[in-house]
């Protein structure tokens, strides 16, 4: 059995595209994208400089300073 370890009310600081975001401590990078709305099939993120691989956003949790980018990718002709 797993369990994940919130600190419910306990909030870090982060910087999403140049913006100063609260999030819960303990948060995950993909539960932060999902709050968001995106969908990772069409997403790039960076964080703290380094291109985040998709399949390590559940396992990656936000730090406080922690700085993200997310880029949308657009298709078209």
């Amino acid at each position: 059995m797993t369990y994940t370890r919130r600190c419910t009310g306990v909030t870090i600081k982060i910087k999403v595209n140049g913006e100063d975001r609260e999030v819960e401590a303990g948060e995950s990078l993909s539960d932060f994208i999902s709050k968001l709305g995106l969908r990772t099939n069409v997403i790039v993120v960076e964080l703290n400089r380094e291109i985040a691989p998709r399949d390590t956003y559940g396992d990656t949790t936000l730090n406080n300073g922690d700085v993200l980018e997310i880029v949308h990718l657009v298709g078209g002709g």
